[in-house]
């Protein structure tokens, strides 16, 4: 669905802003502070690029599971079914017909 595309593209839009909010705070905090206090804000921006990591990935997968659920996926799976059946059938009517020179 649309609005769903619009979200899943917001959400991943915020995280890159927000990783790229992370780098340069970590590169003004190694600039005034030399590279003393490097390791603790290393630690800490990680920490919050692994949080804001995990909150997009459980993002997505509501936005999936929220796909799967929808009548249009529903019946596009259904049809697609059908069709492969259609397909196994003619193939195994063909083989009765025309075999193959193996």
């Amino acid at each position: 669905r649309e609005r769903d595309m619009y979200i899943k593209q917001w959400y991943q839009r915020r995280v890159r802003e927000e990783i790229e909010d992370l780098r340069c705070q970590l590169a003004k905090r190694s600039d005034k502070s030399g590279t003393g206090a490097l390791p603790d804000d290393y630690v800490s921006t990680k920490h919050q690029l692994l949080a804001v990591q995990a909150e997009l990935e459980r993002t997505q997968g509501e936005l999936d599971k929220k796909f799967s659920e929808t009548t249009q996926y529903n019946n596009l799976k259904k049809m697609l079914a059908k069709k492969n059946d259609q397909m196994k059938d003619l193939r195994s009517r063909l083989r009765k017909h025309e075999p193959t020179d193996d």
